[in-house]
């Protein structure tokens, strides 16, 4: 049997769980449904994630007196805030210098770390192989090191081809 946590406010059955951290200590709450949107921490403006990173920028990002804004879908960093969700993926382009210092706070990285599909891991390492090849390359060519450059090209070239061709498995 399964202990039911209670909202910290009504007694009732909770749904929602937060945890906070204060002051180097971290504070759980458990609410009811009715007693989270009371305390507003079911409105994604409550947290604040692109407004954090932009007041330590401030106007950095905004174009005139106009905010920045999706060309896509014209969502504006204000949208963002309000809603908490992106409008379409030419948005992360859009905000993407807001982000990154954002996830950089939020996360040990910006690129990810953790375990991979197996298989998955092939492209993987060939994608890995491909980014450091290229800045291989881009750094022989800035040098104007241009038979290390053809070089690297050569590598890229082949490994691109390399994946073109169906492994054994696809095959079959």
């Amino acid at each position: 049997m399964s202990v039911k946590t209670k909202c910290i406010n009504c007694g009732k059955a909770a749904t929602i769980f937060v945890s906070e951290i204060v002051d180097a200590k971290i504070r759980k709450c458990a609410y009811c449904a009715e007693h989270a949107l009371q305390a507003g921490v079911l409105a994604p403006a409550s947290y604040g994630l692109l407004s954090s990173v932009s007041a330590e920028k401030a106007g950095t990002f905004t174009l005139g007196k106009e905010s920045l804004r999706c060309p896509t879908c014209s969502l504006s960093q204000e949208d963002f805030d309000k809603f908490g969700r992106f409008g379409c993926p030419e948005c992360y382009e859009t905000f993407g210098d807001l982000l990154r210092p954002l996830l950089l706070k939020l996360h040990t990285g910006s690129s990810h770390r953790g375990k991979i599909p197996r298989k998955a891991l092939a492209q993987h390492l060939l994608d890995d192989r491909l980014k450091y090849l290229q800045g291989r390359l881009d750094n022989a060519v800035a040098e104007e090191s241009y038979e290390d450059a053809a070089d690297y090209r050569d590598k890229i070239t082949e490994i691109k081809q390399l994946a073109k061709e169906p492994t054994d498995s696809e095959a079959n």
